[in-house]
């Protein structure tokens, strides 16, 4: 019988594991030149002959030891992977790379529509014949989450802000860029509000606001009365203490049924002179914003009482202005706080700021402008008053939108219509219309799929809608 060598089979067994772990050891590296205007070789420094791969931030770009890509002006995330599939070894690293004097033209761009119900289509507008890997900030989407075609189509089905990226590589000149824009999809809302209110006048600059909104339910109510108070109470009083015109403003705004606000809200002006307030102060500061529209910016109406003013406005940014009516444009998102500081009379001094954020009046997506006028510029009536209806239909449009606008008084009216960037597309009408429900078409013509801006402007007032064209 034979006896079993333990120490024989001990050591063939440490032989054994340690192979396997020498066989499947393997470490990625490499090294990077940078060759000017943007031009990056990389090149495997490895130290066997592996599988190579290489990605730029997270998308493929080659194959191979060696491989070189043009990219513009940026910082990027390199990443080679290695695999030797006869030893089962995988690895990968990455370095960070910025590029600073690419004089190249391979530059990512897009635009969308959205239908308003989570379809979004996108449009690749960084040329032809690339490839392009788009990414919906989707995990583990339905149908999918990413898409290679150059003009997808995305069906979100939750609500939310998304992140949109598309990256394009043009495998001919070695050019790569990205770019990502962020998109929100909202719930589908009736929004129906008709914000309005009624006010008396009880002597001594005290006033009693009554609330007559309109449709909705749950509505909630956010007073300014353009004196540096507010109030969110459903009906209002107030006591103006200076002598002056001011700007009232209510934002009537939707809630659910557990009072969480949601999306559609309105909003009504009126501007109220007082002559009557006791023991008035020298200066006041004081300012009132509304959103003109989704893309058209923000209307601040400048209601500072006082004599002799100067003004001082800051814009939050860095940026001031001394004018009493400045315009001014916005290169970022925000939040900003914005503020104004009157000097009257008497060395009388007053301050009075506001946040142009999701908590104050506006938040926008991007850069946008603002807009200060006077009292008067604002015109005393409301839209509502002066507009009896006004629909767009169809809308999304393909060929021809009817824009049914019902008038209380005989008004000169303006209708055009511009892109995003402010450039008009079509002039629709401008001449004096009659009391009653009056009928315009455009006829859409050439105007490429996307998203517009109709603009409808009067003595008193400015009206900005959304269309869509999508045929």
């Amino acid at each position: 019988m034979k006896t079993i060598n333990y120490k024989f089979l001990l050591i063939m067994l440490i032989s054994f594991i340690f192979l396997q772990s020498a066989k499947a050891q393997c470490v990625a590296s490499f090294t990077y030149t940078d060759d000017g205007n943007g031009v990056i070789t990389m090149q495997s420094t490895s130290d066997s002959i592996y599988n190579i791969w290489w990605q730029v931030d997270s998308n493929y770009i080659g194959y191979g030891d060696i491989t070189t890509i043009t990219l513009p002006n940026g910082t990027y995330e390199i990443c080679m992977f290695i695999e030797d599939s006869a030893t089962s070894c995988y690895d990968n690293t990455c370095q960070t790379i910025v590029v600073n004097d690419s004089t190249q033209n391979c530059v990512a761009s897009f635009t969308y529509t959205d239908d308003g119900n989570g379809t979004f289509s996108f449009t690749n507008t960084s040329g032809s014949g690339l490839n392009y890997f788009w990414d919906f900030d989707v995990l583990f989407g339905f149908p999918y989450a990413i898409s290679s075609i150059e003009n997808p189509t995305y069906t979100y089905s939750t609500p939310g802000t998304y992140y949109v990226s598309l990256s394009i590589y043009d495998s001919i000149n070695s050019c790569y860029d990205s770019i990502a824009q962020q998109i929100v999809f909202q719930d589908s809302i009736s929004c129906d509000i008709v914000a309005g209110f009624t006010f008396v006048d009880n002597g001594n600059g005290d006033f009693s606001f009554i609330n007559t909104s309109t449709s909705g339910s749950n509505l909630q109510a956010q007073w300014n009365f353009g004196d540096g108070s507010s109030s969110n109470t459903y009906n209002a009083n107030h006591t103006f203490t200076t002598n002056g015109t001011y700007v009232v403003v209510l934002a009537a705004i939707g809630a659910d049924s557990t009072g969480v606000p949601n999306n559609c809200m309105d909003y009504y002006t009126a501007t109220i002179t007082i002559t009557d307030a006791g023991n008035p102060v020298t200066c006041n500061a004081a300012f009132v914003m509304y959103t003109d529209s989704s893309y058209n910016g923000v209307t601040v109406v400048n209601s500072s009482t006082g004599s002799n003013l100067s003004y001082f406005w800051d814009f939050g940014d860095g940026n001031t202005s001394t004018q009493a009516f400045p315009n001014y444009t916005y290169a970022t998102a925000g939040p900003f706080e914005l503020c104004l500081t009157v000097t009257g009379d008497s060395s009388c001094t007053s301050t009075y700021c506001d946040s142009i954020d999701a908590g104050g009046i506006v938040l926008k997506t991007d850069g946008f402008s603002i807009n200060v006028v006077s009292p008067i510029t604002v015109g005393i009536k409301n839209e509502i008053e002066l507009f009896s209806t006004l629909e767009l239909y169809p809308n999304p449009v393909k060929n021809n939108l009817t824009v049914e606008l019902g008038l209380t008084e005989q008004t000169t009216v303006e209708i055009f219509v511009t892109d995003l960037l402010g450039k008009t597309v079509a002039n629709i009408v401008n001449e004096e219309i009659n009391v009653g429900t009056n009928k315009f078409t455009w006829n859409t013509g050439n105007a490429k799929n996307g998203v517009y801006l109709l603009n409808i402007i009067s003595n008193h007032s400015r009206q900005v809608k959304k269309v869509v064209v999508n045929r």
